[in-house]
């Protein structure tokens, strides 16, 4: 916030930033999808640079996690198996009108999940810095 209003003299640039993440990740927050943290993270990037930046960093986040998820598939071989687990979550969901955590402790390995904020990190190096990380 000191910096939007020192050096960008726009202090709605740094709310419109910050606030933006919270209302478009609440929905994946909401259903256990993401921490938040990763909101937290984006709100961050958004007061700094701007909603635009943070929206484009989030949607590269995506692509990136996107592709590191398929390489997962690839591995472990288990891609039949993450696409019925989360067609059944949807299912579940629909059916009960109960929100409950799309990860299973008990029954997750580390094979399953990606940490979205990796990607963020991936996604903001090759956006804001021009690939240098």
């Amino acid at each position: 916030m000191i910096y939007q209003c020192i050096y960008q003299k726009n202090i709605v640039i740094w709310l419109i930033g910050v606030c933006a993440p919270v209302f478009v990740l609440f929905i994946l927050f909401f259903l256990k999808m993401i921490g938040a943290g990763d909101i937290k993270l984006m709100s961050v990037l958004g007061g700094f640079y701007g909603w635009k930046i943070s929206l484009k960093v989030f949607l590269l986040a995506l692509l990136y996690g996107s592709v590191w998820s398929v390489v997962k598939f690839i591995v472990h071989r288990n891609m039949k198996e993450r696409f019925l687990y989360f067609f059944q979550y949807v299912q579940f969901i629909f059916l009960t009108k109960k929100r409950i955590s799309y990860r299973n402790n008990d029954v997750m390995e580390k094979s399953y999940t990606i940490p979205f904020c990796v990607t963020i990190l991936w996604a903001y190096c090759s956006l804001v810095w021009g690939g240098v990380c």
